[in-house]
């Protein structure tokens, strides 16, 4: 059986390949003409339980599938047929099944164990099977989609899908939204019934089914009950005038969709517009340089033109020349003349542009002068955040036990002296160091007033300066950072 199947998907693959084989030419017999216009209908039986609700509303008939675990098979009333075309309008509604689909049933056999069906879904996808016994064969698509195919031609929720059929000799060409779509094979079933199925919790309408068969055309039957048909009467009138109603409203309908189809076509007209606008932006550039090109080549045979009237009293041939200049200088004005629109518009964007060019420049020199504001301020707080540091540290030192002793004062120049402050007033000096060991006046070029300290612990703190406010202090570290010491910071003594 796996071995049939194959072959038969690859005689649908051939058969699609080729294209559309199947002429309406010769279709006319009429044997299902429904527009859903009346109240009932002679080829679909209504229904309304708990799975199913198909009724005729707005000359629509109605499909409201509410089972959620199974699809629905709706058989058409009419006999058995081979080579027909079947023409409808389906439309899928928004419901909760994400795979929400509507499909046409072809060639349906009696014992119900076989079929074609082609279904779309509201994901603008179409899909071709082949029921067999209880299981059914995807004929179009990959197994890993279940068949289901993308494509633009057909429409999503709430849009109508013109799909029409026609098959002949178990060819089948499939055309969607009056565009042609795919043609397949399946020799399996020579004739059967059409209908339609509608898979679980799903809403569709249908707005009309046609069937046709090759043959004379026949007239449309009316379709009146047992009581009309008996009694003519003013009611028949009625009837007709409602039927008629019904139909210019299902007309109506129809042209609604093909203004909402287009609205689409304006919208893309639109987008091309845009396209074009940009094509013509780069011509009336060139068109410009064209211009240039006329303009120049006019002021010369303006030039020329004058050199010949001067003498075309005397020679013949200047005459000859006068006027051959003046027929250039016609057509060269109509160039130009024809060129001055385009440029118009060009000059027209160049100034646009400009006035952007000028407003971006003032916004570039204000965010400028933003940028040098918050540049200074950050050096400012880089200042600061360097001297709170050094504070840290002194008080770092504090609070491991670096305590200052009997300050001695220096007195020599060659070596570092300890200096003796005495009082209780507090100074402030620069920290250049702490050492453990003392050092030498050397070790500290360029600076006055470097004196040392030493402390419980051992080590040696040594200083520049004695001033009595932290700003006098601050200042002298700012010499003494230029002058290379860039770790000094300052420090409170109390004599």
């Amino acid at each position: 059986m796996r071995f049939i199947n194959q072959i038969l998907l690859l005689v649908f693959i051939v058969y699609a390949v080729k294209g559309q084989t199947i002429s309406e030419k010769g279709y006319s017999n009429t044997i299902i003409h429904e527009d859903f216009d009346l109240a009932s209908s002679e080829y679909f039986r209504l229904e309304k339980n708990d799975n199913n609700n198909f009724e005729i509303d707005n000359s629509d008939l109605l499909l409201v599938r509410k089972n959620i675990n199974s699809s629905y098979l709706i058989n058409v009333q009419h006999t058995e047929l081979s080579d027909f075309i079947l023409k409808t309008s389906v439309r899928i509604g928004p419901s909760n099944n994400k795979e929400a689909s509507i499909g046409i049933i072809l060639k349906a056999q009696q014992d119900g164990k076989g079929a074609v069906i082609f279904e779309i879904n509201k994901k603008r996808e179409y899909r071709i099977k082949q029921l067999l016994g209880n299981s059914h064969q995807a004929l179009s698509g990959n197994s890993k989609h279940e068949g289901w195919t993308k494509s633009k031609l057909v429409n999503g929720i709430d849009k109508h899908n013109f799909i029409e059929i026609r098959t002949e000799k178990n060819i089948y060409d499939v055309y969607v939204n009056s565009k042609y779509l795919t043609t397949f094979f399946v020799p399996d079933f020579t004739s059967g019934s059409c209908g339609i199925i509608i898979s679980p919790e799903t809403k569709a309408r249908i707005s009309y089914y046609y069937i046709n068969t090759k043959g004379e055309r026949n007239p449309v039957a009316t379709y009146t009950n047992d009581l009309n048909k008996t009694k003519k009467s003013s009611s028949t009138q009625t009837n007709r005038l409602t039927t008629e109603l019904n139909t210019l409203k299902n007309k109506v309908s129809k042209l609604q969709t093909t203004n909402t189809n287009l609205s689409t076509d304006l919208s893309n007209a639109k987008s091309a517009h845009q396209k074009s606008k940009s094509n013509l932006s780069k011509t009336v550039s060139n068109k410009t340089s064209e211009i240039n090109v006329l303009t120049t080549e006019l002021n010369n045979a303006r030039e020329q033109l004058k050199s010949a009237n001067k003498t075309s009293s005397n020679l013949k041939d200047c005459k000859n020349t006068s006027a051959t200049l003046s027929a250039d200088l016609k057509k060269t004005n109509k160039k130009v003349a024809s060129l001055r629109t385009p440029q118009n518009a060009h000059d027209k964007v160049t100034s646009d542009l400009n006035t952007q060019i000028t407003n971006l420049t003032v916004k570039i020199e204000d965010l400028n002068s933003q940028l040098t504001t918050a540049k200074n301020t950050n050096s400012e707080f880089e200042t600061t955040n360097a001297e709170l540091k050094e504070l840290f540290i002194q008080k770092d030192f504090e609070l491991n036990g670096v305590k200052p002793s009997e300050m001695i004062k220096q007195t020599t120049t060659h070596t570092v002296q300890p200096k003796v402050l005495k009082g209780n007033n507090t100074v402030y000096s620069v920290q250049l160091g702490m050492f453990m060991q003392t050092k030498s006046q050397s070790a500290f070029k360029d600076l006055n007033s470097v004196w040392y300290q030493s402390n419980d612990n051992g080590t040696y703190q040594y200083l520049s300066g004695e001033f009595s406010s932290p700003k006098e202090a601050a200042n002298h570290k700012s010499e003494i950072n230029v002058k290379g010491y860039k770790n000094a910071f300052i420090v409170t003594i109390i004599k």
